[in-house]
């Protein structure tokens, strides 16, 4: 009884210590800019899952890993809470925001100068 006990704290104290599995940010999601007339919940859903995984995104996490998932969602009519996709820069690195994909959307949208990270 004790080895097991001793075996449940130690367990608990290693699935503690090396910081658990982070939730997703559940106050950044994708939303639709233009809601279509007579359209429902589920086929909001639908689409909206369907578009995900067509950029490569894991509906269920629910947001993008690299600059051409995002970009791939922002072209299909959805756009990220948080803000631009080649402004997000705590998940894309700096390669990718200095890239040519972001270069292109910073001359389309007049936003002419790459994010400073903080």
């Amino acid at each position: 009884m004790k080895n097991i006990l001793l075996f449940i704290i130690v367990a608990n104290l290693l699935a503690c210590s090396f910081g658990g599995f982070k939730p997703p940010r559940e106050t950044e999601h994708w939303d639709i800019k233009v809601w279509p007339k007579g359209y429902t919940l589920e086929e909001y859903i639908e689409q909206k899952n369907k578009d995900m995984r067509a950029c490569g995104i894991d509906p269920v996490a629910g947001y993008h890993t690299s600059v051409e998932q995002g970009l791939c969602m922002e072209n299909r009519g959805w756009y990220y809470t948080k803000g631009p996709v080649c402004e997000d820069i705590e998940v894309i690195s700096d390669e990718a925001i200095n890239g040519p994909l972001c270069s292109a959307w910073r001359a389309k949208t007049g936003r002419p100068k790459p994010p400073v990270k903080k």
